[in-house]
């Protein structure tokens, strides 16, 4: 590495890491102020608590930062360049934009495939501890609160897999209201569906259903019902599951995700969600790449060493632009008005055809 090259590399390195904890700690003080003195007062936690809490979020707000980091580190680096006159003697040397930009540019692809690592294994266990940390210590609800909306499934064994609905599970009774059971075979053909008005762990995986009605199917012959008062049953679950299994699509890595994801299929239930999350989890890796050609297609243009106020600015819009797109999107994703794959990558493909444009047409003089 030329001398020059640590030199650019050393600056850009400094500012990319110090622009996203910067970053990442100003959103995280935004929030602390607006819950200060809800967990303080109200829900009676101590300093150490309330900072365990939101140490919990940095990281997620740190990933989330990460591109406008990359685009704010590239913008600065080249405004000091210029304002230093730099830039100048390095053009004037014969080096091309290329040469001068070419280790910034591997940072940051190191810099996204960490953003990638992060996101699909230490951002969901944070988001887990979040969570976890809201639940036991401030709503205060433990192992008594109700869960609600939550299906299981188990494949282990290939010829007897199993879909299970809780609606809602009572842990202080233990009882499940309204469960319902999907038996499929190899193929996922349904063999047996069981509905059930209410469901009582007993032990060993052993369940008792209360007015139970039996679908039996078959290839063959017609669909069978039996109605029983009392059934009891032996289920690949038992309650200590359901809190196991009771995560949200960003609590889950990026393997629990692709494997839920092929269970939702399976059983033909609505993935949407999940596609979103495991879509979003590649793009944002995507737009640190993006936001780089964009700061370099800004930052080019350079006229005058004050122009970099005026590229601070540009970079402000962008950012806002890109985030505005992005969450919007996502959101449309989710509830199903736009494809899950258009809603994570729509914001990387319009800025990355102004990046296009950018870098394509800038003069070369």
């Amino acid at each position: 590495m030329k001398i020059v090259d640590k030199y650019i590399s050393k600056q850009f390195l400094i500012i990319l890491l110090t622009s996203n904890l910067l970053s990442a700690l100003l959103f995280l003080l935004v929030s602390v102020l607006d819950q200060l003195s809800n967990l303080l007062v109200k829900r009676e936690l101590t300093l150490f608590q309330i900072f365990t809490y939101f140490s919990y979020q940095l990281p997620q707000i740190a990933y989330y930062c990460a591109p406008l980091s990359v685009l704010f580190a590239l913008i600065l680096t080249m405004g000091i360049l210029g304002y230093r006159h730099e830039l100048t003697i390095l053009r004037v040397s014969g080096l091309s934009w290329w040469q001068i930009m070419r280790w910034p540019l591997i940072l940051t692809v190191v810099y996204a495939w960490l953003m990638y690592m992060f996101g699909g294994w230490l951002i969901p266990f944070a988001n887990q501890r979040t969570r976890f940390f809201e639940r036991e210590e401030i709503k205060k609800q433990a192992a008594t609160a109700p869960i609600a909306d939550l299906w299981i499934f188990n494949s282990k064994d290939a010829s007897r897999q199993f879909a299970i609905y809780i609606p809602v599970y009572l842990p202080d009774k233990n009882i499940v209201r309204g469960m319902a059971i999907y038996e499929l075979n190899a193929d996922f053909f349904p063999v047996r569906e069981i509905q059930a008005k209410r469901a009582k762990y007993l032990e060993h995986h052993q369940w008792r259903l209360k007015k139970a009605r039996t679908f039996s199917y078959s290839n063959m012959a017609a669909p069978t019902l039996a109605m029983e008062k009392s059934l009891e049953l032996k289920l690949p679950v038992e309650p200590k599951d359901f809190f196991t299994f009771q995560k949200w699509p960003d609590e889950l890595t990026l393997p629990e995700l692709s494997g839920y994801l092929k269970k939702l299929k399976n059983f033909g239930l609505d993935p949407r969600e999940y596609q979103v999350e495991l879509q979003a989890r590649y793009s944002l890796p995507v737009a640190c790449l993006i936001l780089f050609g964009l700061g370099l297609g800004i930052s080019i243009r350079l006229k005058r060493p004050q122009g970099i106020y005026l590229n601070l600015f540009y970079m402000l819009i962008c950012s806002f632009g890109y985030f505005a797109i992005m969450a919007q999107c996502l959101s449309l994703g989710k509830s199903g008005k736009l494809p899950p794959t258009l809603a994570a990558w729509v914001a990387n493909i319009a800025f990355g055809l102004i990046t296009a444009y950018l870098l394509l047409s800038r003069e070369r003089s």
